[in-house]
C-alpha cells in the first residue's frame, strides 16, 4: 500500500506524488525519533539547481500532504507537489547507505 500526496480528494490522487511504504516508515520515524509534534512534518522542497531536500517543518495552510499510520508525515507547497506529480518517493539502498530519491510513476508503480 502507497500513501499519496494530496488534500484527501481521490479525483487527483492518480498525479499526486506515491510514497513508497518503506519511504513512508523511513520518515515516520524521523518525525518520531525527533519527538516531533503533530504539527510537524518532512517538507519536501527543491532547490535552485533542481536538487531534493528534505527536513522537519511546520505543516503551513495551502501545503499538500501525505497520511500515513494517523498522522501528516510529509507536506510540501502546491508549486512543489504539482512538480512531484506522477513520481513515487522510494528509498535507495546501496553500499554507501540508504536515500530517498524520486522515480517517475507509470502505472501506479514506480520504473
Amino acid at each position: 500500500m502507497s500513501e499519496t500526496i494530496g488534500s484527501g480528494d481521490k479525483a487527483e490522487e492518480s498525479s499526486m506524488l506515491i510514497v513508497a511504504p518503506e519511504a513512508a516508515l523511513a520518515l515516520r520515524a524521523a518525525l518520531d525519533g525527533d519527538r516531533a509534534s503533530d504539527e510537524l512534518a518532512i517538507r519536501i522542497s527543491f532547490d535552485a539547481g533542481g536538487r531534493m531536500h528534505m527536513a522537519p517543518s511546520d505543516i503551513q495552510k495551502g501545503d499538500k500532504w501525505v497520511f500515513f499510520d494517523n498522522r501528516v508525515i510529509l507536506v510540501a507547497a502546491p508549486e512543489v507537489s504539482e512538480v512531484l506529480a506522477g513520481h513515487t518517493l522510494l528509498i535507495r539502498k546501496s553500499n554507501a547507505g540508504s536515500t530517498f530519491a524520486l522515480r517517475r510513476t507509470s502505472g501506479g508503480q514506480a520504473d
